[in-house]
C-alpha cells in the first residue's frame, strides 16, 4: 500500500502576519524537494509544519502515523551531554539496526571527533553529526532546514550526495537559499510566494509504500535517558535536599532553643516570693515570713544560695533539709551531713546547724537551693530574746521582714503575672524567673532564626519553580531531540517524571531519617516536619507533571530553538 503525505489548504499566521494561506504541499513521491524562496517567506515555518512541530490554523496534514520524520535541524540540536559517538551509538543501539554507522562517521570524516562533545566542535562539525544522526535513522522523510550551510565546499558535495542517494527510497526536503547549488540534485523544486507554494521543477518519481511500524528498544532508551538527565536530575535534588535539610535544621534550633516550654520540676514551683515595699500583703493570711539567709561559702567563696520554707511540711521536721543536687554536687555532701546556715537581724548573724535528710534532682531550676521547716524555725526565732523593743528574734523579724513566700492553688503562672504587675512589689519564682529573663534575651536571636527560616523558605520556593521552569527548559530540548529521533513522547515525560521522582525520593529520606532520628532526642514537632518534606515532594512532583503535561509535539520547533520564518 502507497502513503500519502500531504499538506492540504492549509493557513498559518503569526499574530497579525499571514505566512501561508490555503497553502497545499505533497511530498508523497520519493525524492529531493527544494524549497525556495525571500528570507522571512516561511521556509522553517512549512519544514515544522511538515515534521508536525508546528501548529496550522485551518487545513489538514495528512501523514501516517508509522512514518518515520527526521530532521537535520538548522540549529545542529545535538546532546550535550553525549559525545560525537554516544549521539550516532545511540540510534543504533535504540532500534537494534545495522545503520553502517562507521560508514557514514567514515564519510563526513567524524571518526577523529567521535570522542568530543558538541561544545568542543565547530558549527560545521556539529552539522557534520546532525545530518549523520539523521542518516543513521533509515527515515522515510528527512526535512534539512539549511543542511550546507556552515560546510566547506568539499563536506557540502558530501552531504548533498548522500542526501540524493536516500533521496531515491525516501523523501528528502530541503529549504535552503543556496538555490543553485542545490537545483543538480533536485527533483521538484518549490518557491514560497505571495503565501503560496509554487512549483519550478517537477520530475515524475515513485510514490512511498506504507513502512511497517518502527520498533525501539526500552532498555536502550533506558541507558541514555540516564546518562542524559540522572546527572543533572542529582544535582539539583542534593540542592534542593541541602535547603530542606538547611530549613529543618534551622527550626529545630529555633524550636530547642527559644520556643520550648518552662519545665515544672521544683519542690516550690507553687510558691512565689514576694517583696512588699508598702506593705499591701498584710491581709493576706497563707503566707511566710522570710527569713534573711547570709551566703553560704562553697570552695572558698561565698554563693548566694536561695533558702526557702519546705512547701511541704510533712517532708522534714526540726533541724532537717532539703537541698538540690546543684548544691549538693557544689558542696560535696550527701544525706546525713550537716550543714551550718547563718540568718542575719539587723547587724547581727546568728548561726544554725542543720541535718541535710534529702537531696533532691530539680531539673527546671538553675539555682542551688535549701528547704527548712518553716515551723521549726520559726519556734526558734520566738523562743529567742531580742530586745527590750523587740522581746524575741520573731518580733524584729515580724516588724522589719518585707519579703514573704506565697503558696498558690490555681495557675501559678497566671498568679505570677497578677502580681508582677503591680508596681509595690517585686516577684520572684524559681522557674518562672529565670525562663522569663531568659525569653527576654533570646527574643533577638529568636527573630532573627525566624527570618533565616523565612528566607530558606523562599529560597525553597524560588529553586523548586526555577527547577521546573528555567532549568527544565534544557531539559525539553534534550526530550525534544529524543523525541524527534522517533521515541514517543509520551513514553519520554513518562520516564523523565518517574526518574525524576525516583531520584528526589531517595534524597528527601536523609531529611526524613534527620526528623526521626531528631524524634529519639526529643524534639516532639518531628512528624510536622516529615509532613513538610512530602509536601515539598508533592508541590515539585504537582508542578514538574504540569510542566511536562503542556510539553506538545507542537513546540518542538520552539524549544529546539528553531525560528518560525526566518528564512
Amino acid at each position: 500500500m502507497l502513503m500519502q503525505l500531504a499538506l492540504q489548504n492549509i493557513d498559518k499566521s503569526f499574530g497579525n502576519h499571514i505566512v501561508f494561506q490555503n497553502l497545499s504541499f505533497d511530498f508523497s513521491n520519493c525524492g529531493f524537494y527544494l524549497l525556495c524562496g525571500k528570507s522571512g517567506s516561511g521556509k522553517s515555518t512549512l519544514l515544522n509544519i511538515s515534521a508536525g512541530y508546528e501548529d496550522i490554523e485551518s487545513g489538514q496534514r495528512i501523514v501516517d502515523a508509522s512514518i518515520h520524520i527526521t530532521s537535520i535541524f538548522q540549529t545542529y540540536e545535538l546532546i550535550d551531554e553525549l559525545t560525537v559517538y554516544e549521539n550516532l551509538k545511540m540510534i543504533e543501539d535504540i532500534y537494534h539496526e545495522d545503520v553502517s554507522m562507521d560508514t557514514i562517521m567514515s564519510q563526513l570524516g567524524l571518526q577523529e571527533i567521535q570522542d568530543h562533545y558538541p561544545h568542543e566542535l565547530s558549527a560545521g562539525q556539529q552539522q557534520r553529526v546532525g545530518i549523520a544522526r539523521a542518516l543513521m535513522q533509515k527515515p522515510q522523510v528527512i526535512i534539512c532546514d539549511e543542511p550546507t550551510e556552515s560546510l566547506d565546499i568539499e563536506n557540502k558535495k558530501i552531504v548533498l550526495d548522500l542526501l540524493k542517494k536516500l533521496s531515491a527510497t525516501c523523501v528528502v526536503i530541503v529549504a535552503s537559499h543556496e538555490q543553485q547549488l542545490m537545483l543538480p540534485y533536485c527533483d521538484y523544486c518549490y518557491e514560497i510566494k505571495d503565501h503560496q507554494l509554487h512549483c519550478l521543477l517537477s520530475s515524475p518519481t515513485n510514490k512511498l509504500p506504507i513502512p511497517p511500524q518502527l520498533q525501539y528498544h526500552q532498555k536502550s532508551i533506558h541507558h541514555y535517558f540516564h546518562q542524559i538527565f540522572h546527572k543533572k536530575m542529582m544535582i539539583m535534588s542534593l540542592i534542593l535536599t541541602c535547603l530542606v535539610l538547611i530549613e529543618m535544621v534551622c527550626v529545630q534550633i529555633d524550636h530547642s532553643l527559644f520556643m520550648l516550654e518552662h519545665g515544672k520540676d521544683a519542690l516550690n514551683y507553687q510558691s512565689l516570693y514576694i517583696t512588699d515595699y508598702r506593705s499591701s500583703l498584710q491581709d493576706i493570711d497563707d503566707y511566710h515570713r522570710l527569713i534573711p539567709f547570709q551566703p553560704i561559702e562553697i570552695n572558698h567563696q561565698l554563693k548566694k544560695v536561695n533558702i526557702y520554707p519546705c512547701p511541704d511540711s510533712s517532708r522534714i521536721h526540726d533541724n532537717e533539709i532539703i537541698i538540690n543536687k546543684q548544691l549538693a554536687d557544689a558542696l560535696q555532701q550527701q544525706v546525713g551531713s550537716t550543714i551550718e546556715l547563718s540568718y542575719q537581724l539587723q547587724e547581727e548573724s546568728y548561726p544554725l546547724t542543720f541535718i541535710i535528710k534529702e537531696i533532691i534532682e530539680e531539673k527546671d531550676v538553675h539555682q542551688m537551693q535549701i528547704y527548712y521547716s518553716y515551723d521549726y524555725l520559726i519556734n526558734t526565732l520566738k523562743n529567742t530574746p531580742y530586745s527590750l523593743k523587740y522581746p524575741t528574734q520573731y518580733d524584729l523579724l515580724t516588724d522589719e521582714t518585707l519579703s514573704y513566700e506565697i503558696i498558690i492553688d490555681g495557675d501559678i503562672e497566671q498568679a505570677y503575672e497578677q502580681y508582677a504587675s503591680q508596681s509595690t512589689l517585686s516577684v520572684y519564682h524559681s522557674v518562672l524567673t529565670d525562663w522569663l529573663i531568659q525569653q527576654k534575651d533570646n527574643h533577638f536571636y529568636h527573630h532573627i532564626f525566624i527570618i533565616v527560616e523565612i528566607l530558606i523558605a523562599f529560597l525553597i520556593l524560588c529553586f523548586l519553580f526555577y527547577d521546573v521552569f528555567k532549568n527544565m527548559k534544557k531539559n525539553q530540548k534534550n526530550l525534544s531531540i529524543m523525541y524527534s529521533l522517533g521515541i514517543p513522547l509520551s513514553l519520554l515525560k513518562h520516564m523523565y517524571l518517574i526518574k525524576q521522582v525516583k531520584i528526589l525520593f531517595i534524597f528527601f529520606m536523609i531529611p526524613v531519617l534527620e526528623c526521626l532520628l531528631a524524634s529519639l532526642f526529643g524534639i516532639d514537632f518531628s512528624f510536622i516536619m516529615i509532613l513538610l518534606i512530602l509536601s515539598i515532594m508533592i508541590i515539585y512532583i504537582l508542578v514538574l507533571k504540569l510542566r511536562l503535561h503542556a510539553l506538545k509535539v507542537t513546540h518542538i520547533s520552539s524549544i529546539l530553538k528553531i525560528s518560525q520564518d526566518e528564512s
